[in-house]
Formats: structure tokens, sequence, C-alpha cells
């Protein structure tokens, strides 16, 4: 920009605008500008203006760069000059075009380091590669964080569906607890106290724990199974489903079964 004020830099970036071929007629367009700006200043401050307009002059929608090496006084909010120009044209009909682009450009112009790159581009060019490196780097940002997001979500659902795991294990322990000692009550042979001993301080282990003492009280009868008159145990520990034990422990007809 030539310009060193705010009426001047207007003109100059609208008529860019229509050498391009973005506008139809410079005057319809720049009164949609100047309205704007009557309603407050479009310059941001930091040195940013964002100069906008969504009419019936409007061909293409188009984002305009301008730079100013002087800076110009466009009554930005700030009262400091403004040094680079996005002057955004939207057709009419167009729904929330511009307001999509003002969100795009604020995201980005947010970035201090990226702001100094611009005032230093020299070239087309330059300015389009940082556009898009930059907006690459955001996409990037975006899919990490909702990796994030995701990775945190399931490991909140995990730790809840653990803890209702641990639930129902201590209400299993619980309800195992009980059923050995309602066992234990109805068996009064001597023998059978004897061998089922180790379950009546069973808590809080799991099936294979059960497993594991009926396994070695049986290891102790000489590695032979019950003997089937007494009907007590008809199969070798081998027999068991090892994902679960269904124990039952009754009485038989005299105090020696």
């Amino acid at each position: 920009l030539q310009a060193t004020d705010k009426k001047g830099a207007i003109d100059e970036m609208v008529q860019k605008m229509f050498d391009a071929g973005r506008i139809s007629d410079i005057d319809t367009y720049k009164e949609g500008i100047l309205a704007r700006e009557a309603q407050t200043s479009t310059g941001l401050g930091d040195g940013i203006a964002m100069p906008h307009a969504k009419n019936s002059a409007v061909k293409e929608a188009t984002v305009l760069f301008a730079k100013s090496q002087k800076g110009v006084d466009y009554e930005a909010l700030d009262g400091q000059p403004t040094y680079l120009f996005f002057m955004i044209a939207a057709p009419e009909g167009a729904n929330d075009t511009h307001l999509q682009a003002l969100a795009a450009l604020s995201r980005l112009l947010i970035d201090a380091d990226f702001v100094a790159k611009l005032k230093e581009a020299s070239t087309p060019e330059e300015v389009q590669d940082l556009f898009q490196t930059a907006e690459e780097q955001k996409e990037a940002e975006e899919k990490a964080r909702k990796i994030l997001t995701d990775a945190t979500e399931k490991a909140r659902q995990l730790a809840t569906e653990t803890e209702d795991l641990k639930k129902k294990t201590r209400v299993f322990h619980q309800r195992i607890s009980l059923m050995l000692e309602s066992q234990l009550e109805q068996v009064k042979s001597p023998e059978w106290d004897e061998i089922l001993q180790p379950f009546s301080s069973y808590v809080t282990d799991s099936h294979e724990v059960i497993k594991e003492v009926l396994a070695k009280q049986l290891d102790n009868e000489n590695d032979t199974d019950v003997n089937s008159d007494t009907g007590v145990i008809e199969a070798p520990m081998t027999a068991f489903d090892t994902q679960a034990i269904d124990i039952s422990i009754v009485p038989g007809e005299n105090e020696n079964e």
C-alpha cells in the first residue's frame, strides 16, 4: 500500500479487487465497506485490520492481503498504525462466508510469530506459503487434540468399567464366602471339616484359589479321587472348568457321606 490514511488505503484495496475481477462495481462494494466501518473500525489493533463487505458487487468470495511498510492511520481500536490488511469480499446470499473467513484468519493471527513472518514477506508466494504451512499445522494440532480427547474419554470409561468390575468382584467374594460358611455348617464329619477348613478364611481371592486349595487337598489324599461311593467328588481337578467352578457341598444320607 502507498496510502497512509484510511480512505486512501480502502480505495487502493477496492481498486485491486476490481482489477482482479473479484468485484463488478467499485462504488457498490466500497459502499458496503464504508457502511461497516461506520459501525466501528475494523482496525482490530496490533497492526491488523479486516475490512469486509457482503453485497451484490462481489462476484467471488475473496480475501485480499495488503501490507503497508510505513503504517496506516486506520483509526484502529488501539490507536496504533496498521500494517497488515485483510479485505474480505463475500457474494450476496453467501450466508456466513465472510464470518467464517474472519474466524479462520483470527485463529491464525493470534500467533505473534506468524504475524511477524507476514510483515517480513515480500512476495505473494511467500504469503501463500505462510498461510498454507500455518493451516496444516493447525489441522495437525486439531487432530492431535482430538486423539488426546478420545484417549482421555476411553481412559475415563475404562476407569469406570474397572470400578464396576471391582464392585462386582467384591459382591462375588461375599456371596462365595456366605455360601461356604453355609455349606460348612451343614457338614458335620470331622474328615470334611479338615478338608474344607481352608475355605473358612476365603474372602478376597478368585476362583483360581478355590481350585488350588481343592487340588492341594486331593494331592494330600495320595493323588486319588474321592471315592465315588461317598458321592462327594466324582472327577479330578483337571476336569473342572478353569473359568468358573460351581461348588455344592451337601450332607449325605449318613454322617460318613
